[in-house]
């Protein structure tokens, strides 16, 4: 393979997330805007779990997205809460409190052999925050590394499997998509998503299967499987 571009998911191929903790998130921007009170926070948090997120999982049926700084404004705004802030710091101060997450084994050395052979970089995820937001998280996490563009679902509408986002990155790049590959773990929204809008994707199936669900399933398309990212650079010319 001979790629001008990798394309990257997110959470669990580059960066992961184990410390995960939404309820910490909530309580950070409680916290900002001027309360602490931890009846008042459970209350928030249980009715985001039985009034708004049903309707989210039914948005991303879909393949619909709903932007982080959106839901909670609306989450908040029920309790008579006024966000205040730019929807940006509403998602950062959310996404910070709740995870501070850590490079992939891998990742680093990875982006640095892609850097020394002059091919782009890009992220394309789902996920309820802007690029920009996690711009900076990338930032912080990969200081030494700059991805030539970082495409979110909150931007863009459309959430993985849909085509929108692959297609966006191969027109920013102005790559032609057999110069491409794409890498996830997920065999649905990544690897067949990649494949149908004709990028070949690459299955990272470590981290899938470790978090326990969909070990057994197989994409339905041509593809290429690895164990660690490191094996990514075995497959470059």
């Amino acid at each position: 393979m001979n790629p001008e571009l990798v394309l990257f998911d997110y959470g669990n191929t580059l960066v992961t997330e184990q410390d995960w903790n939404a309820e910490n998130g909530n309580k950070a921007l409680l916290k900002t805007a001027g309360f602490d009170d931890p009846e008042l926070l459970s209350r928030i948090i249980e009715y985001g779990k039985t009034n708004l997120l049903p309707k989210i999982k039914d948005m991303r049926e879909n393949n619909i997205e709903v932007s982080g700084a959106a839901y909670s404004r609306a989450l908040f705004g029920n309790f008579g809460i006024n966000l205040d802030m730019a929807d940006e710091e509403i998602e950062r101060i959310f996404w910070y409190a709740a995870s501070k997450g850590e490079a992939v084994d891998g990742a680093e050395a990875l982006l640095a052999f892609l850097d020394k052979n002059g091919i782009q970089t890009g992220i394309i995820s789902n996920m309820m925050w802007s690029g920009k937001v996690l711009r900076k998280r990338l930032e912080r996490i990969f200081p030494y590394h700059k991805f030539d563009f970082v495409l979110t679902s909150a931007d863009y509408i459309y959430r993985k499997p849909d085509p929108c986002m692959f297609n966006i990155a191969a027109l920013l790049s102005k790559t032609d998509k057999s110069r491409i590959l794409y890498c996830g773990d997920n065999p649905e929204t990544d690897i067949e998503g990649a494949a149908k809008a004709g990028i070949f994707p690459i299955f990272f199936r470590n981290y899938f299967d470790s978090r326990g669900y969909g070990s057994d399933k197989t994409p339905k398309c041509e593809y290429t499987e690895i164990n660690t990212l490191s094996q990514i650079k075995d497959l470059i010319d």
